[in-house]
């Protein structure tokens, strides 16, 4: 999908793909080193390439939702949707956002 910006620019959202990984973990840390208000501290975010190339493959799918935004040939955010896989919790999900970058 593409997003028209204030500026008169195109910002692409699309599915994550296992190619996307260091531009995730980009993203991640440098949100890591900006803000306190995440669920986890500065540092504790620590997959390398391999495991994220990894955990993006399986991402999207059964309820599950990752997104990435392009922006001048680079990665700036991440979204995720991940649901509850047990029967009593499917109507809930987590939700999570974070714009690093640019």
């Amino acid at each position: 999908m593409n997003a028209m910006l204030k500026n008169g620019k195109i910002a692409v959202i699309r599915p994550a793909t296992e190619e996307d990984a260091e531009g995730v973990i980009a993203v991640l840390q440098h949100a890591d080193a900006e803000t306190d208000f995440l669920v986890r501290e500065q540092g504790e975010f620590s997959y390398d390439i391999p495991r994220e190339r990894e955990f993006l493959k399986r991402a999207n799918g059964e309820g599950n939702v990752f997104l990435v935004v392009e922006y001048e040939g680079g990665i700036v955010a991440v979204c995720n949707v991940f649901s509850n896989r047990a029967r009593r919790l499917r109507h809930r999900a987590e939700l999570s956002l974070v714009v690093g970058l640019k």
